[in-house]
């Protein structure tokens, strides 16, 4: 018999939120024109933010989403998103990892209120759930 790693393999997706380019800064699930797809079931494992361009609202808050799960909570009201800052949002609840629905989806920005500037790229970390070596 063959050797063969049973080690998963971390990945990385990325979307790029930007007012500046034309996404809705209206209140809903936003998806970005760029964005990438979490396969379904993966196991995503953490969440980073780089603002490229301040985020402001003058009552609106943002969350992300993936694979079909809300993934952060609130990230607007409690973290200012000014130029190159680089935050990593806490999940929406206690768990230190989320797995995506059967179904997958793409990275989404959910939306309350209002944005009415900002620019932000997302990056999406995850180990799909079946891996061949």
């Amino acid at each position: 018999m063959a050797n063969k790693s049973f080690n998963p393999v971390k990945r990385f997706v990325s979307a790029e939120y930007s007012k500046t380019n034309g996404d809705s800064g209206a209140a809903g699930d936003v998806t970005p024109k760029k964005t990438s797809f979490i396969p379904g079931g993966a196991i995503i494992t953490d969440v980073v933010i780089h603002c490229t361009k301040a985020v402001t609202s003058s009552s609106g808050t943002i969350k992300i989403k993936g694979g079909g799960r809300e993934l952060t909570g609130d990230i607007l009201s409690s973290n200012a998103l000014t130029i190159n800052t680089v935050a990593q949002p806490a999940f929406s609840s206690s768990a230190t990892a989320k797995k995506a629905t059967d179904a997958g989806g793409t990275i989404d920005v959910v939306i309350t209120g209002t944005i009415t500037a900002g620019d932000i790229t997302i990056h999406v970390g995850y180990m799909e759930a079946t891996h061949h070596a």
